[in-house]
């Protein structure tokens, strides 16, 4: 008797576990179906919050894309691992146009080219050929490459005129004219010591083409002290004029007198946040011109009672050379990155072309719209 009350005790134990389980099997239903409902109104954010977090991640993806090398974009993907999944279409798209933007690397050396590095020091001259490959297939370009870009020493040459350069490129003109080369030459100007730039390679890569550096070639370490000087490093190819035949390279400079930011007397600048909307409002978006040093004096007193604090309009102006471009525009926002597209010139007329766009991931705001300021100097012969 007493082993069927010990039976039946452990029976009923059993039964009311197995309730047990059933009743928490059957709670646990909703807890999981209610999930999505508790995050939801996390994703439910603010709509300019949304809209923000949104533009910024198409941002990022298409700076990564258009701007970054495959291994950018592979280290970016790396580092945001997490969202892999929520952005997978996306991913899959860049993944197709960085595929298709991979062109194999053509590599020309001297079995094939003549190609010559030195070390030339910072240039202090401003006719110097500019950091991007300067590209030369014609006489013309040839004549105005000269002139503009300092590969002829100058006639009336300073004292303190750099001429290596000068001296170099027409000794590779003498031994490989240009009936039959055609030349690139870039000027690497680095900002302090601790560089050591030798290139023994030109490199095509899709539309672009550039020097690449020999297995010596090194580049100072951030973490460490280096000296605190600007350089400079001249690299110039002459190479048969079928080689690059019907190539246009996006990242060359085509050396041409007609084209107005080519001359040594264009300059454009951008003076952020230098007056309130009032200075906006007495001037207008117009583009104004300022002929002569009159003008340009007539013009900072008419301005002087709206800028801001600490503001000044002081433009370094050869009125001989140039007439001065003005115009001003607001902006509510205090950060904002700003294109130039191009100055352009119709029958005296000039306008400018420009592009401001917030940047997303930081769209704070002035108290009161802040103006700023584009002053272009233009050279007077594309006035005419």
């Amino acid at each position: 008797m007493k082993r069927k009350a010990v039976c039946l005790v452990l029976l009923l134990n059993f039964l009311l576990m197995a309730a047990g389980c059933d009743h928490a099997e059957n709670e646990s239903v909703p807890e999981i179906t209610s999930a999505p409902e508790t995050s939801s109104p996390i994703t439910e954010t603010p709509h300019d919050t949304d809209t923000i977090s949104q533009t910024s991640t198409v941002t990022e993806s298409t700076s990564l894309t258009e701007a970054s090398s495959e291994a950018d974009v592979s280290e970016s993907r790396t580092e945001n691992s997490d969202t892999v999944e929520e952005i997978s279409d996306t991913d899959e798209v860049n993944s197709e146009t960085v595929e298709e933007i991979s062109y194999p690397e053509e590599i020309y050396t001297e079995n094939e080219i003549y190609i010559y590095s030195f070390e030339c020091g910072y240039l202090s001259q401003d006719k110097k050929p500019p950091n991007k490959i300067l590209f030369i297939e014609t006489d013309e370009q040839l004549s105005f490459a000269e002139d503009r870009y300092g590969l002829a020493v100058p006639t009336d040459m300073p004292w303190w005129y750099e001429t290596c350069m000068a001296d170099a490129f027409q000794e590779m003109k003498a031994g490989y004219p240009l009936s039959d080369y055609s030349y690139a030459v870039c000027y690497d100007e680095v900002n302090c010591g601790g560089y050591y730039l030798h290139a023994d390679k030109l490199i095509k890569k899709g539309d672009l083409l550039y020097f690449g550096m020999d297995d010596e070639s090194y580049t100072p370490d951030e973490a460490e002290p280096h000296p605190q000087v600007e350089g400079g490093f001249c690299h110039m190819a002459a190479f048969p004029k079928d080689l690059f035949k019907g190539d246009v390279f996006s990242n060359a400079v085509y050396p041409d007198k007609n084209d107005i930011t080519q001359d040594i007397n264009y300059s454009f600048e951008l003076m952020r946040n230098i007056g309130s909307r009032k200075l906006f409002d007495a001037f207008g978006g117009e583009v104004i011109l300022i002929h002569s040093q009159e003008e340009y004096e007539e013009f900072l007193k008419q301005t002087e009672n709206y800028l801001t604090d600490n503001s000044q309009i002081r433009l370094p102006i050869d009125f001989e050379q140039v007439t001065a471009a003005v115009c001003f525009f607001t902006s509510e926002y205090k950060y904002f990155s700003f294109q130039n597209n191009g100055v352009i010139i119709s029958e005296g007329n000039v306008s400018i072309d420009y592009d401001i766009e917030v940047y997303p991931n930081n769209e704070a705001k002035n108290p009161t719209p802040m103006t700023c300021m584009i002053y272009v100097t233009i050279p007077k012969r594309f006035l005419e």
